[in-house]
């Protein structure tokens, strides 16, 4: 006859310290939390320039921006207003984000879209009059904004067409550049991931063997943690979004989409899709969890603060491209949130890192698929 085994008040004990134990195992010691994020932006930051100052040489990975094209761009991105003649601006494709106005059959302005106005320009009587305004003036301003004027390099015949004198007005020059071609940036975003595969991975083995024997690998189970997790990235995305719709009404930021995912959108269109399917659907969620989740969480005891934390550096790094201070806020707030969404499932899960790493790459699929499409349904349309 089988005995009920008794629990005396040691067993208890033993059994509450064995938990702790497996809590604290599963986590990165603190020196080896603070190599893999070490090891992170170190990549990121520095190697992958290195790298890429390469590819900017090649021209097969690089292309030369023209002025009136880095004009184009830097409009699109700052409060600001320029000229350009009608036959370089038929030149550039994408003009989404600017306006432009007419000056005579040579000349034409170009500038941000949000700060156009019929009244502003109307209100003259020559286009001499309004040149003058805009490049003479101690300052430009359009909608209470006051507007940077650009010039270029060689402005020669432009001043000698209206007559102006720049020499004390604050102006800023745009110059021709070269940029990453989308072979370039895919190329160059692969070889990152590719590098921080391996070397957070190796840094990161006893921790995956841990959690890997702590998952609960029930098909059931999986299924479950993917449709609650991506229930919770919906709530807190749509909680960001609003939030950020206040804040760029405040900032008067009028973007479609942050540089960072305008740069992913353009690698998606691109003959290398593939590329940067792999990179944000199998590397970025892998590399980002175990940086901004597993690593953070292992080195902040306090675990909310270790969330806020995560949450912001997990959204600075998506945004250290943005031109403006509104853009840079509004998409603050958004990534933030996405931060906070995959950390509070990490928390919710034991803290084990496959489960957000299996959401993280859905979320980015269900991205994916939303950007390709609509582009698939305008092609065949």
């Amino acid at each position: 006859m089988n005995e009920e085994k008794k629990y005396t008040f040691d067993d208890l004990f033993e059994e509450k310290e064995k938990e702790k134990v497996d809590t604290i195992e599963h986590k990165f010691s603190k020196p080896k939390g603070l190599m893999t994020i070490v090891a992170y932006y170190f990549i990121i930051i520095i190697l992958v320039n290195l790298v890429g100052l390469a590819f900017y040489l090649m021209p097969q990975t690089s292309v030369q921006i023209g002025e009136t094209e880095a004009l184009v761009n830097y409009v699109k991105n700052n409060d600001s207003i320029g000229y350009t003649t009608h036959i370089e601006l038929d030149k550039i494709d994408n003009l989404d984000g600017v306006a432009t106005v007419p000056l005579d059959d040579t000349y034409v302005l170009v500038l941000t879209r949000n700060l156009f106005s019929h009244e502003a320009f109307n209100n003259y009587l020559s286009t001499s009059d309004l040149v003058s305004d805009i490049y003479e003036s101690e300052t430009f301003t359009l909608k209470d904004k006051s507007v940077r004027r650009l010039i270029f390099q060689k402005n020669e015949e432009f001043v000698t067409a209206y007559d102006l004198d720049l020499a004390n007005v604050k102006t800023k020059t745009i110059n021709r550049s070269v940029a990453l071609n989308t072979l370039g940036s895919s190329v160059l975003n692969t070889t990152m991931y590719v590098i921080l595969i391996f070397t957070i991975g190796y840094i990161s083995i006893t921790v995956l063997k841990k959690d890997w024997k702590r998952l609960e690998k029930r098909p059931t189970k999986w299924v479950s943690t993917a449709l609650i997790g991506m229930g919770i990235m919906f709530i807190v995305n749509i909680v960001s979004g609003m939030l950020a719709q206040v804040l760029a009404m405040l900032f008067n930021y009028t973007a479609e989409t942050s540089q960072n995912q305008a740069a992913i959108v353009e690698m998606l269109l691109s003959p290398y899709m593939l590329l940067m399917v792999i990179n944000a659907v199998i590397f970025a969620p892998i590399v980002e969890e175990l940086v901004f989740r597993k690593a953070f969480f292992s080195i902040i005891k306090n675990k909310w603060v270790a969330l806020v934390v995560s949450s912001l550096m997990f959204s600075l790094i998506h945004i250290l491209a943005e031109p403006t201070i509104g853009g840079f806020i509004v998409n603050l707030v958004i990534y933030a949130g996405s931060g906070i969404g995959f950390g509070y499932i990490y928390l919710n899960n034991k803290e084990n890192v496959y489960t957000t790493i299996l959401v993280h790459a859905l979320w980015n699929l269900m991205s994916i698929l939303l950007t390709l499409f609509p582009a698939l349904l305008m092609g065949i349309i």
